[in-house]
């Protein structure tokens, strides 16, 4: 062999072995991933929805309670006092919904109420999960 061809041989062979080499980690990673290997924990972003999806999950809870005992038209007052019922003395108390009525300001000031009282009730449960 010439000396040429000599490290050419050796070139080949010390690229082949890296490459093997590195392969073979590749593989070893996959399969620690697929086994469940413990991963760094990703940063959670937080929920800033969750007082709406709160606010609609006790709305549909309540609503099915109040149309089971009303007429749909007669329910909404029902649903409010039912939801919250200090929210509810706060905004309709003085002049209830008649029935089928539909009062836009009143609901948004209704679902504000109840929004700041979930929030608050929240506050306090994690005061008291920490003591």
């Amino acid at each position: 062999m010439k000396i040429g061809t000599l490290n050419a041989h050796l070139l080949f062979l010390m690229v082949f072995q890296t490459t093997t080499t590195c392969g073979q980690q590749h593989q070893e990673e996959q399969q620690q991933q697929q086994q469940g290997s413990p991963r760094k924990q990703r940063y959670r972003k937080p929920d800033r929805n969750w007082a709406k999806r709160e606010f609609i999950r006790l709305r549909k809870g309540c609503e099915m309670d109040c149309l089971s005992r009303y007429l749909p038209e007669e329910a909404m007052n029902c649903i409010h006092e039912c939801q919250s019922p200090d929210c509810y003395i706060q905004v309709f108390n003085i002049n209830p919904l008649e029935p089928g009525e539909i009062d836009i300001e009143k609901g948004m000031e209704f679902e504000d109420c109840h929004r700041a009282e979930l929030v608050h009730r929240r506050y306090l449960e994690r005061i008291n999960r920490n003591k």
